[in-house]
């Protein structure tokens, strides 16, 4: 344009001004893919048109009627004021409120949007009424402290927001080493994304369009769309970092366990006595049976209330991501319930021992039947991972602890399950032939007093193989208020007494801070 006799303002580098010798304007200016020229001389409008059809593929829309969200209209008729005289803005026919109520109200949530980005702007709407609130105002201010309540799973490990998602991941000290792969949320991004002229703005759009071009090209910006609700922050582990493999006929078990039980709160164990016949005979029902179509497999589907049958898992009601799985959930399996109750009690029995007590001392863990057998509860837990064609937008099963005493879990041969170490990230548990997965649950880590971890732990999915795996959650009789034996004076206890189902309650409404809600204040 500057060599075609234009001047480029310098207030605005898309805006070009032409004075012809006769005292001529021509105004050209240049917003993102369309021109708008405006000129008193026909003629250099022309030659400009012509100019620039030789340079680019252009289109004439004809003459200007809607420009930035604005019609544009010629009227001759004289106007004096923009707005009627008696027009009152903002006044409108509703009942007056107490002011002070509202006012509470909104400056609670002026504080709050610091933290929460995404009602900042709603907030601004609502604060311009501080002095003259009506009912619909305050409406309006009732649905934002709705929204805020709906929301209250952003606080999770697994929020959405992506400010909070930094907050509480440093919090954590998971490192990741390299920027992440970024879907887009908004198809006129995408759209942008695609034009081949590099522009210097774009419409309405937040994103400098330089950016986009170059993390595209690179591949750290992905267009494809993904709606912001089923995107989930993934942080990858590094390549080194193994959970550690016990032996249960080593004689160092008892100390290997107690070592992984402080800094994993998970481990594998092998020659653990479960016949591998058995693991491998389970294993090929399991894809027999999540192979049945959907018809039938609703036959058993799980009750709201319920705890067995068939449906998806249970903590799929926490999150709002995409959980891509399935399981069935059933009490009585006597085959594989007799020899996975034998092998858990096993380790279990080695998990005490290694902190200097014995199934003796624990009430609820001494024989009270004819056969010997103790009154601890389990469910087993059936889970299928199909193949999803887009992993990167779907989880197996969303970052959480159990409730559980253990859970033992096997894995078929697909690696899914991970363990979030502390100071490193998200490590894979690889599948060993044979091996079977213990990770501690929460009734663990009060039973110790904080003393063992429970692990955090999530199923991610793959698009090459169907992974199946299924778990023995163990814990005390659900009537059997759960303390810590370790507990002194000069280490008193952290936890107050619960049972597994008051926990197991509280956690479907808290989640995982529901620790917290039954920490005691130590003095």
């Amino acid at each position: 344009m500057i060599s075609q006799g234009y001047n480029q303002s310098q207030g605005d580098h898309t805006f070009f001004i032409k004075h012809s010798p006769d005292g001529k304007l021509t105004l050209l200016i240049v917003y993102v893919d369309n021109m708008i020229v405006t000129s008193d001389d026909e003629i250099e409008k022309l030659t400009l048109k012509e100019k620039l059809t030789t340079q680019f593929e252009m289109k004439e829309l004809e003459k200007l009627k809607y420009f930035h969200r604005i019609d544009e209209n010629w009227d001759t008729r004289p106007q004096g004021y923009l707005l009627s005289i008696n027009h009152r803005i903002r006044c409108e026919k509703s009942p007056t409120i107490e002011k002070s109520q509202y006012q509470r109200l909104v400056g609670k949530l002026i504080y709050l949007f610091h933290i929460r980005p995404d009602i900042a702007y709603v907030i601004s709407v609502v604060n311009q009424f501080m002095h003259d609130p009506r009912e619909r105002n305050l409406q309006v201010v009732e649905r934002i402290f709705q929204y805020l309540k709906m929301q209250t799973m952003k606080e999770q490990l697994w929020i959405e927001d992506p400010l909070l998602d930094i907050i509480i991941l440093d919090d954590l000290k998971v490192k990741y080493g390299r920027l992440k792969k970024l879907f887009c949320d908004n198809n006129s991004v995408i759209s942008i994304a695609h034009n081949s002229v590099q522009h210097n703005r774009t419409k309405r759009i937040d994103v400098d369009k330089h950016f986009i071009k170059k993390k595209l090209n690179n591949g750290l910006v992905v267009t494809t769309h993904v709606p912001t609700r089923l995107q989930i922050l993934d942080v990858e582990a590094p390549a080194s970092g193994y959970v550690p493999l016990i032996d249960l006929s080593d004689p160092n078990a008892k100390s290997l366990i107690r070592e992984a039980c402080e800094k994993w709160g998970a481990f594998q164990v092998i020659n653990h006595g479960v016949p591998l016949n058995l693991l491998n005979e389970a294993e090929v029902e399991a894809f027999r049976l999540f192979g049945l179509p959907i018809q039938q497999k609703l036959c058993a589907r799980r009750l709201p209330e319920g705890i067995t049958g068939y449906g998806m898992p249970r903590i799929a009601s926490y999150f709002p991501q995409l959980l891509w799985s399935e399981g069935f959930i059933m009490m009585r399996s006597p085959e594989c319930q007799k020899e996975m109750k034998i092998m858990t009690e096993r380790v279990m029995q080695l998990i005490l021992e290694s902190v200097g007590l014995n199934p003796e001392d624990v009430e609820w863990l001494k024989p009270k039947d004819k056969e010997g057998c103790n009154k601890t509860e389990a469910i087993y837990s059936l889970n299928s991972y199909p193949i999803c064609p887009e992993p990167d937008r779907a989880m197996g099963l969303c970052p959480h602890t159990d409730t559980s005493l253990v859970t033992v879990v096997y894995q078929s041969n697909c690696t899914g399950l991970q363990f979030l170490r502390d100071g490193i990230g998200w490590i894979p548990v690889q599948p060993i032939p044979g091996a079977l997965v213990v990770n501690l649950g929460d009734l663990m880590h009060i039973f110790s007093n904080g003393l063992f971890k429970n692990v955090v732990h999530r199923a991610v999915v793959n698009n090459t193989q169907h992974r199946i795996s299924f778990a023995y959650v163990y814990g005390p009789p659900s009537d059997v208020k759960i303390s810590s034996p370790l507990s002194d004076n000069d280490h008193p206890p952290l936890y107050s007494p619960i049972t597994w189902k008051e926990y197991t309650k509280l956690k479907s409404i808290h989640h995982n801070n529901a620790l917290e809600f039954i920490k005691k204040i130590i003095e």
